[in-house]
């Protein structure tokens, strides 16, 4: 059990002095990169120059499989990069089943090299013969504190924190009198991960659903936030109903919300709406024909554009098979969410959820389901990877 506290190759050039100021602004912009706010801080995850500059690359580790520490299945993860090269990944521990309610526990990795090497599975948090479940985590650079928010059956939402980068935890508080919105009965948190906004305020994207209608039959999304470093929270308005449901958010460069969703009722397009007041209000749901789906949670993230600063680069990661939960796919936007010219398969296989993270030297990170939920495998690549995806 976890401790708890009370509370490239570039073009050589012939100029000593060209290549002095090359390698200063590399290191410049890796001590950048390795600051702990390179993690979602209050800006977009920056791209050192090593990155950028790198050949593509990409490979595949098993992070949790079915059976070790006697579970019967891992299911529903969550990433997070602290930078200094710690990140921290936590699961759904199911003990006897591979259903979602029952005796499940949230348990935890821990890396300090990137994601390279981990340590072993430990328990986060005992269910106790209940459901703790739909890990959310947020990274507040200003603690900096992460922040785990979670559900205890779908009925109640939890929070705790950790300001020594997940090696302990606060004890959980039940917050659900402040997130629940007025008429709703069923929720849940994330799953995934949540930002950390330019202005401060802190932003876990939810679901809710009526499960007076088989186990939430009618679903929307939203999200809830904090103002006040995790003091207090509040729900923002819920969106239209029964068109999307799990959801994680980005920040534009304008300061806007761009979240994305799964669909619902086989509609077979992801869902995506934009709140200007920070989640408090959205726009109408739509549906993006480019981002075909069967129904699935999908994750989503935010680079700085190495080719355009001003600009963001957003990752979406998703199973694109309209049939079943498999070709798992990395989709790239650099309008905002506007359009995706650019996509790359991960996973051909059997992929479900997933949540993406940026690394402090810049390599991007995919947690997802693999193998008809037997594992949870961990992905590494590069920007550069992403793009050179055959036809790009």
């Amino acid at each position: 059990m976890i401790q708890t506290s009370p509370k490239g190759a570039t073009d050589r050039e012939d100029s000593y002095c060209l290549r002095v100021s090359l390698l200063s602004l590399i290191e410049a912009r890796l001590e950048t990169a390795q600051q702990p706010q390179a993690a979602y801080s209050t800006m977009p995850h920056p791209l050192s120059s090593e990155t950028a500059g790198s050949e593509a690359h990409f490979d595949e580790q098993c992070l949790f499989r079915s059976g070790d520490e006697d579970y019967h299945a891992y299911r529903i993860p969550a990433l997070l990069s602290v930078g200094q090269g710690r990140v921290i990944a936590v699961c759904e521990g199911r003990r006897d089943s591979l259903a979602d309610d029952g005796d499940i526990d949230l348990v935890i990795k821990k890396s300090l090299d990137a994601g390279r090497t981990w340590s072993e599975v430990e328990v986060l948090l005992e269910g106790e013969g209940e459901t703790a479940g739909n890990p959310c985590l947020i990274f507040d650079s200003e603690g900096p504190t992460i922040w785990l928010a979670f559900c205890r059956n779908n009925r109640q939402v939890f929070v705790m924190k950790s300001t020594d980068s997940g090696d302990s935890w606060s004890t959980p508080v039940d917050i659900t009198d402040q997130v629940l919105p007025p008429g709703w009965t069923y929720i849940g948190t994330g799953p995934g991960h949540g930002i950390r906004m330019k202005n401060g305020r802190l932003i876990a994207p939810c679901w809710v659903g009526d499960d007076a209608r088989m186990h939430g039959e009618v679903q929307a999304s939203f999200v809830f936030y904090s103002d006040d470093a995790g003091e207090s929270w509040q729900h923002g308005s819920v969106l239209d109903k029964d068109l999307c449901d799990e959801c994680e958010v980005v920040e534009l460069v304008s300061g806007s919300l761009y979240m994305n969703a799964r669909s619902r009722h086989r509609k077979k397009q992801r869902a995506f709406s934009t709140s200007n007041d920070g989640g408090e209000t959205w726009a109408t749901v739509q549906h993006a024909p480019e981002l075909p789906e069967l129904s699935c949670q999908g994750s989503i993230i935010s680079l700085r554009d190495p080719g355009s600063p001003r600009q963001n680069v957003i990752l979406l990661a998703a199973p694109a098979n309209t049939e079943k939960r498999s070709h798992l796919t990395m989709n790239i936007s650099r309008d905002g969410g506007q359009t995706w010219p650019v996509s790359r398969l991960i996973c051909e296989g059997a992929a479900a959820y997933s949540d993406l993270a940026v690394t402090s030297n810049s390599e991007i990170l995919c947690l997802y389901e693999s193998d008809n939920y037997t594992r949870i495998t961990l992905a590494r690549f590069n920007l550069k990877w992403c793009m050179s995806a055959p036809g790009v």
